[in-house]
Protein backbone atom coordinates (compact mmCIF):
# COMPACT_ATOMS: atom_id res chain seq x y z
CA UNK A 1 0.00 0.00 0.00
CA UNK A 2 1.40 3.65 -0.78
CA UNK A 3 0.91 6.54 1.58
CA UNK A 4 1.97 9.67 -0.33
CA UNK A 5 5.05 11.01 1.19
CA UNK A 6 5.90 14.44 2.19
CA UNK A 7 9.50 14.48 2.83
CA UNK A 8 11.56 18.17 3.77
CA UNK A 9 14.04 18.91 1.04
CA UNK A 10 15.25 15.95 -1.64
CA UNK A 11 16.92 16.25 -4.19
CA UNK A 12 16.07 14.63 -7.59
CA UNK A 13 18.33 14.87 -10.98
CA UNK A 14 16.00 13.16 -13.29
CA UNK A 15 13.81 15.80 -13.71
CA UNK A 16 16.45 18.72 -12.90
CA UNK A 17 14.39 20.22 -10.41
CA UNK A 18 13.62 19.57 -6.56
CA UNK A 19 10.94 18.72 -4.31
CA UNK A 20 9.93 20.52 -0.92
CA UNK A 21 7.39 18.54 0.50
CA UNK A 22 5.26 17.38 -1.69
CA UNK A 23 5.68 20.21 -4.20
CA UNK A 24 7.46 20.32 -7.26
CA UNK A 25 9.49 23.49 -8.44
CA UNK A 26 11.88 23.37 -11.55
CA UNK A 27 13.85 25.31 -13.60
CA UNK A 28 11.92 27.77 -17.07
CA UNK A 29 12.92 25.46 -19.67
CA UNK A 30 10.78 22.48 -20.82
CA UNK A 31 13.16 19.21 -21.75
CA UNK A 32 13.56 15.72 -21.01
CA UNK A 33 15.02 14.66 -17.77
CA UNK A 34 18.42 12.88 -17.90
CA UNK A 35 16.99 8.79 -17.23
CA UNK A 36 14.16 9.98 -19.57
CA UNK A 37 13.72 9.31 -23.05
CA UNK A 38 17.64 10.25 -23.47
CA UNK A 39 18.07 6.56 -22.36
CA UNK A 40 16.93 5.42 -25.70
CA UNK A 41 19.90 7.05 -27.47
CA UNK A 42 17.41 9.30 -29.79
CA UNK A 43 19.71 12.43 -31.08
CA UNK A 44 18.84 15.95 -30.30
CA UNK A 45 16.86 18.04 -32.27
CA UNK A 46 17.21 21.90 -32.96
CA UNK A 47 13.95 23.32 -31.65
CA UNK A 48 11.99 25.12 -34.72
CA UNK A 49 9.04 27.30 -34.47
CA UNK A 50 6.76 24.63 -35.08
CA UNK A 51 3.40 22.30 -34.06
CA UNK A 52 2.53 19.92 -31.17
CA UNK A 53 -1.07 18.92 -30.72
CA UNK A 54 -3.79 19.45 -32.75
CA UNK A 55 -7.50 18.97 -30.25
CA UNK A 56 -10.92 19.03 -31.68
CA UNK A 57 -13.91 19.42 -29.48
CA UNK A 58 -16.68 18.77 -32.18
CA UNK A 59 -16.67 19.06 -35.63
CA UNK A 60 -16.21 22.99 -35.85
CA UNK A 61 -14.55 23.71 -33.07
CA UNK A 62 -10.61 23.16 -32.70
CA UNK A 63 -7.37 24.09 -31.56
CA UNK A 64 -3.72 23.61 -32.83
CA UNK A 65 -0.86 24.51 -30.61
CA UNK A 66 3.01 24.24 -30.83
CA UNK A 67 5.74 26.62 -30.66
CA UNK A 68 4.52 28.52 -33.64
CA UNK A 69 1.57 29.67 -31.54
CA UNK A 70 -1.91 28.44 -30.28
CA UNK A 71 -4.60 28.94 -33.03
CA UNK A 72 -8.29 28.21 -32.81
CA UNK A 73 -11.07 27.41 -35.31
CA UNK A 74 -15.13 27.47 -34.91
CA UNK A 75 -15.90 26.39 -38.42
CA UNK A 76 -14.39 23.20 -39.34
CA UNK A 77 -11.26 24.67 -39.61
CA UNK A 78 -11.80 27.06 -42.47
CA UNK A 79 -9.96 29.41 -40.46
CA UNK A 80 -7.80 29.99 -37.86
CA UNK A 81 -7.51 32.59 -35.17
CA UNK A 82 -4.24 33.20 -32.99
CA UNK A 83 -4.11 33.70 -29.54
CA UNK A 84 -2.47 36.20 -27.63
CA UNK A 85 0.10 33.56 -26.04
CA UNK A 86 3.84 33.11 -26.34
CA UNK A 87 4.24 29.52 -26.18
CA UNK A 88 8.34 29.51 -27.11
CA UNK A 89 10.92 32.20 -25.56
CA UNK A 90 13.95 30.91 -27.54
CA UNK A 91 14.93 28.52 -30.82
CA UNK A 92 17.83 26.90 -32.17
CA UNK A 93 18.87 25.06 -29.27
CA UNK A 94 18.31 21.71 -29.47
CA UNK A 95 15.51 19.31 -27.50
CA UNK A 96 16.06 15.48 -26.72
CA UNK A 97 12.68 13.54 -29.12
CA UNK A 98 10.67 14.94 -31.21
CA UNK A 99 8.39 16.70 -30.06
CA UNK A 100 8.78 20.09 -28.04
CA UNK A 101 6.82 19.74 -24.47
CA UNK A 102 5.81 23.51 -25.07
CA UNK A 103 2.57 24.00 -27.10
CA UNK A 104 0.67 21.04 -26.02
CA UNK A 105 -2.96 21.05 -25.39
CA UNK A 106 -4.18 19.29 -22.12
CA UNK A 107 -7.70 20.34 -21.93
CA UNK A 108 -9.99 22.25 -24.35
CA UNK A 109 -13.95 23.48 -24.72
CA UNK A 110 -15.54 24.79 -27.49
CA UNK A 111 -14.01 28.25 -26.51
CA UNK A 112 -10.90 27.53 -23.90
CA UNK A 113 -8.03 25.64 -24.21
CA UNK A 114 -5.01 24.39 -21.38
CA UNK A 115 -1.88 24.68 -22.85
CA UNK A 116 1.70 24.20 -21.68
CA UNK A 117 4.22 26.91 -22.49
CA UNK A 118 7.95 28.10 -21.31
CA UNK A 119 6.62 29.54 -18.73
CA UNK A 120 3.76 27.09 -17.70
CA UNK A 121 0.57 26.21 -17.85
CA UNK A 122 -1.97 28.72 -19.71
CA UNK A 123 -5.46 29.29 -20.35
CA UNK A 124 -6.52 30.69 -23.38
CA UNK A 125 -9.92 32.32 -23.72
CA UNK A 126 -11.04 32.48 -27.53
CA UNK A 127 -13.97 34.00 -26.70
CA UNK A 128 -12.73 36.97 -25.07
CA UNK A 129 -9.32 36.71 -26.80
CA UNK A 130 -7.43 36.77 -23.52
CA UNK A 131 -4.67 34.42 -21.91
CA UNK A 132 -4.06 33.62 -18.20
CA UNK A 133 -1.15 32.16 -16.51
CA UNK A 134 -2.09 29.51 -14.36
CA UNK A 135 1.59 28.97 -12.39
CA UNK A 136 2.91 31.42 -9.80
CA UNK A 137 6.24 32.39 -11.07
CA UNK A 138 8.38 30.40 -8.37
CA UNK A 139 6.30 27.05 -9.57
CA UNK A 140 6.62 25.87 -13.08
CA UNK A 141 5.72 22.69 -14.44
CA UNK A 142 8.51 22.85 -16.99
CA UNK A 143 10.30 19.56 -16.86
CA UNK A 144 7.82 16.73 -16.61
CA UNK A 145 7.93 14.26 -19.59
CA UNK A 146 4.02 14.13 -20.06
CA UNK A 147 0.80 15.46 -18.97
CA UNK A 148 -2.79 15.01 -18.84
CA UNK A 149 -5.64 16.75 -17.44
CA UNK A 150 -9.15 15.66 -16.69
CA UNK A 151 -10.34 18.94 -16.86
CA UNK A 152 -9.12 22.83 -16.05
CA UNK A 153 -8.18 22.44 -12.63
CA UNK A 154 -7.28 18.32 -12.15
CA UNK A 155 -4.18 16.92 -13.90
CA UNK A 156 -1.44 14.11 -13.84
CA UNK A 157 2.10 14.14 -14.76
CA UNK A 158 5.03 12.17 -15.00
CA UNK A 159 8.99 12.81 -14.28
CA UNK A 160 11.77 10.69 -14.03
CA UNK A 161 10.76 8.07 -11.36
CA UNK A 162 7.21 10.10 -10.25
CA UNK A 163 3.79 10.18 -10.67
CA UNK A 164 2.07 13.65 -9.49
CA UNK A 165 -1.27 15.40 -9.21
CA UNK A 166 -2.49 18.46 -9.48
CA UNK A 167 -6.21 19.50 -8.32
CA UNK A 168 -5.46 23.15 -8.40
CA UNK A 169 -4.68 24.11 -12.03
CA UNK A 170 -1.18 23.27 -11.64
CA UNK A 171 -0.39 25.32 -8.85
CA UNK A 172 0.63 23.05 -6.71
CA UNK A 173 2.04 19.23 -7.41
CA UNK A 174 2.07 16.26 -4.73
CA UNK A 175 3.85 12.89 -5.63
CA UNK A 176 1.72 10.11 -5.71
CA UNK A 177 4.12 6.79 -6.41
CA UNK A 178 7.77 6.64 -6.96
CA UNK A 179 8.94 3.70 -9.86
CA UNK A 180 10.93 0.83 -8.76
CA UNK A 181 12.63 1.16 -12.30
CA UNK A 182 12.73 3.10 -15.07
CA UNK A 183 11.91 6.18 -15.90
CA UNK A 184 8.15 6.73 -16.81
CA UNK A 185 7.24 8.52 -20.19
CA UNK A 186 3.84 8.59 -20.73
CA UNK A 187 0.43 8.17 -18.52
CA UNK A 188 -2.89 7.65 -19.68
CA UNK A 189 -5.77 8.94 -16.78
CA UNK A 190 -9.91 7.37 -17.08
CA UNK A 191 -12.06 7.57 -14.17
CA UNK A 192 -10.16 6.32 -11.12
CA UNK A 193 -7.56 4.49 -13.28
CA UNK A 194 -4.29 5.91 -14.36
CA UNK A 195 -1.71 4.03 -15.92
CA UNK A 196 2.00 5.55 -16.09
CA UNK A 197 4.62 3.87 -18.66
CA UNK A 198 8.27 3.30 -18.37
CA UNK A 199 9.93 3.34 -20.88
CA UNK A 200 11.74 0.26 -20.78
CA UNK A 201 8.25 -1.34 -19.84
CA UNK A 202 7.77 -0.61 -16.67
CA UNK A 203 3.96 -0.43 -16.11
CA UNK A 204 2.54 1.05 -12.41
CA UNK A 205 -1.40 1.04 -12.03
CA UNK A 206 -3.84 2.42 -9.75
CA UNK A 207 -7.67 2.00 -9.49
CA UNK A 208 -8.63 4.26 -6.92
CA UNK A 209 -7.23 7.75 -7.95
CA UNK A 210 -3.91 7.15 -7.06
CA UNK A 211 -3.82 6.24 -3.74
CA UNK A 212 -2.59 2.54 -4.26
CA UNK A 213 -0.20 1.39 -7.24
CA UNK A 214 0.75 -2.06 -8.45
CA UNK A 215 4.09 -2.48 -10.52
CA UNK A 216 4.19 -4.73 -13.49
CA UNK A 217 6.49 -5.49 -16.56
CA UNK A 218 5.44 -5.35 -19.91
CA UNK A 219 7.66 -7.27 -22.19
CA UNK A 220 10.38 -5.14 -24.13
CA UNK A 221 11.63 -6.57 -27.09
CA UNK A 222 14.17 -4.22 -29.30
CA UNK A 223 12.01 -1.48 -29.38
CA UNK A 224 11.74 1.56 -26.01
CA UNK A 225 8.26 2.61 -24.78
CA UNK A 226 7.33 6.17 -25.43
CA UNK A 227 3.54 6.38 -25.32
CA UNK A 228 0.22 5.24 -23.63
CA UNK A 229 -2.79 6.63 -24.70
CA UNK A 230 -6.47 5.13 -23.45
CA UNK A 231 -9.70 5.77 -25.25
CA UNK A 232 -12.30 4.12 -23.16
CA UNK A 233 -11.62 1.68 -19.57
CA UNK A 234 -10.82 -1.10 -21.69
CA UNK A 235 -9.07 0.03 -25.01
CA UNK A 236 -5.66 1.55 -25.15
CA UNK A 237 -2.59 1.68 -27.35
CA UNK A 238 1.46 1.58 -26.50
CA UNK A 239 3.18 2.97 -28.89
CA UNK A 240 6.86 2.02 -29.27
CA UNK A 241 9.98 2.95 -31.01
CA UNK A 242 9.32 0.13 -33.67
CA UNK A 243 5.70 -1.24 -32.69
CA UNK A 244 2.52 -0.40 -31.22
CA UNK A 245 0.00 -2.92 -28.83
CA UNK A 246 -2.99 -2.95 -28.50
CA UNK A 247 -5.30 -4.06 -24.68
CA UNK A 248 -8.81 -4.93 -24.88
CA UNK A 249 -8.58 -5.71 -20.85
CA UNK A 250 -7.66 -2.26 -19.10
CA UNK A 251 -3.82 -3.05 -19.88
CA UNK A 252 -3.97 -6.83 -17.93
CA UNK A 253 -2.87 -7.94 -21.92
CA UNK A 254 -1.27 -6.17 -24.64
CA UNK A 255 -1.18 -7.42 -28.58
CA UNK A 256 1.60 -6.43 -31.04
CA UNK A 257 -0.34 -5.03 -33.93
CA UNK A 258 0.81 -5.41 -37.42
CA UNK A 259 1.61 -1.42 -38.74
CA UNK A 260 2.80 -1.68 -42.76
CA UNK A 261 6.49 -0.07 -43.36
CA UNK A 262 6.93 1.02 -39.82
CA UNK A 263 10.58 -0.03 -40.90
CA UNK A 264 10.16 3.57 -42.23
CA UNK A 265 9.02 5.69 -39.87
CA UNK A 266 8.02 5.57 -36.42
CA UNK A 267 4.69 6.32 -34.26
CA UNK A 268 4.40 9.05 -32.15
CA UNK A 269 0.41 9.41 -31.56
CA UNK A 270 -3.28 7.38 -32.30
CA UNK A 271 -6.48 8.97 -32.18
CA UNK A 272 -10.08 7.45 -33.28
CA UNK A 273 -13.00 9.21 -34.17
CA UNK A 274 -15.31 6.45 -33.25
CA UNK A 275 -15.06 2.50 -32.26
CA UNK A 276 -14.01 1.31 -35.50
CA UNK A 277 -12.31 4.36 -37.36
CA UNK A 278 -8.84 5.87 -36.48
CA UNK A 279 -5.16 6.84 -37.36
CA UNK A 280 -1.73 6.98 -36.43
CA UNK A 281 0.47 9.33 -37.26
CA UNK A 282 4.46 9.16 -37.37
CA UNK A 283 7.65 10.33 -39.07
CA UNK A 284 6.63 11.28 -42.44
CA UNK A 285 3.64 8.84 -42.17
CA UNK A 286 -0.15 7.95 -41.70
CA UNK A 287 -1.64 4.51 -40.88
CA UNK A 288 -5.86 4.77 -40.59
CA UNK A 289 -7.96 1.73 -39.36
CA UNK A 290 -11.23 0.90 -40.20
CA UNK A 291 -11.95 -2.18 -37.55
CA UNK A 292 -10.81 -0.29 -34.17
CA UNK A 293 -7.01 -1.33 -35.15
CA UNK A 294 -6.54 -4.89 -35.43
CA UNK A 295 -5.48 -3.81 -39.55
CA UNK A 296 -4.12 -0.88 -40.68
CA UNK A 297 -2.97 0.44 -44.22
CA UNK A 298 -0.68 3.18 -44.94
CA UNK A 299 -2.33 6.51 -46.43
CA UNK A 300 0.46 8.42 -46.70
CA UNK A 301 4.35 8.28 -46.77
CA UNK A 302 7.32 10.52 -47.41
CA UNK A 303 5.42 13.44 -45.83
CA UNK A 304 8.11 15.97 -45.36
CA UNK A 305 7.50 16.74 -41.93
CA UNK A 306 7.52 14.47 -38.34
CA UNK A 307 4.00 13.82 -38.11
CA UNK A 308 3.22 14.08 -33.93
CA UNK A 309 -0.26 14.74 -33.33
CA UNK A 310 -4.00 13.70 -34.53
CA UNK A 311 -7.30 14.44 -33.82
CA UNK A 312 -10.40 12.22 -35.06
CA UNK A 313 -13.77 13.59 -35.35
CA UNK A 314 -17.29 12.84 -34.84
CA UNK A 315 -17.61 13.28 -38.88
CA UNK A 316 -15.28 10.34 -39.59
CA UNK A 317 -12.71 13.14 -40.73
CA UNK A 318 -9.20 13.92 -39.36
CA UNK A 319 -6.69 16.61 -38.66
CA UNK A 320 -2.95 16.00 -37.88
CA UNK A 321 0.01 18.21 -37.55
CA UNK A 322 3.76 17.90 -37.88
CA UNK A 323 7.11 19.47 -35.69
CA UNK A 324 7.97 21.63 -38.40
CA UNK A 325 4.36 22.99 -39.03
CA UNK A 326 2.29 20.69 -41.50
CA UNK A 327 -1.03 20.82 -41.32
CA UNK A 328 -3.17 18.75 -42.87
CA UNK A 329 -6.24 17.10 -42.98
CA UNK A 330 -8.89 14.09 -44.33
CA UNK A 331 -12.21 15.08 -45.62
CA UNK A 332 -14.81 13.16 -44.18
CA UNK A 333 -14.57 9.52 -44.57
CA UNK A 334 -12.16 9.26 -47.59
CA UNK A 335 -9.10 8.15 -47.32
CA UNK A 336 -6.77 11.20 -49.15
CA UNK A 337 -5.14 13.72 -46.75
CA UNK A 338 -5.06 17.27 -48.20
CA UNK A 339 -2.29 19.59 -46.84
CA UNK A 340 -3.85 22.81 -45.18
CA UNK A 341 -2.13 26.32 -45.40
CA UNK A 342 -2.31 27.94 -41.72
CA UNK A 343 -0.61 30.77 -42.35
CA UNK A 344 -2.79 31.48 -45.76
CA UNK A 345 -5.94 31.21 -43.12
CA UNK A 346 -4.68 33.91 -40.98
CA UNK A 347 -3.65 36.09 -43.37
CA UNK A 348 -6.90 36.21 -44.80
CA UNK A 349 -8.43 36.87 -41.31
CA UNK A 350 -6.21 39.91 -41.14
CA UNK A 351 -6.71 41.18 -44.29
CA UNK A 352 -10.82 41.06 -43.96
CA UNK A 353 -10.02 42.83 -40.41
CA UNK A 354 -7.99 45.63 -42.06
CA UNK A 355 -10.88 46.47 -44.61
Amino acid sequence: MFSRRSATVTTWTSAGGFVVGSLICVAAAWSLGSRGMANTGVISHERIEGLSSVHFVDNKHGWIAGTKGVFWTENEGKSWKSQPIIVAKRFGHTVPWLRDRSGRILWATASRALVTTDDGLVVCDAASGSARRLNSGEIRVTRFEALQFVDFTTGWAVAGRNVYRTSDEGRSWHRMVEAPSDSYVSLAVTGNKVRALGNEGLWSCSTNNGANWTHTRLERRSSYFTRVQFFSETQGWILCTNEIRRTQDGGVTWDTIPLPQLEYSQPFAVDFSDSNRGWIVGVGSIWATLDGGFQWNVQRLNILDHMVDVAGLPDGSAWAVGRRGTVMKTFGKGPRWQTWSLELDLEKLLKKHRQ
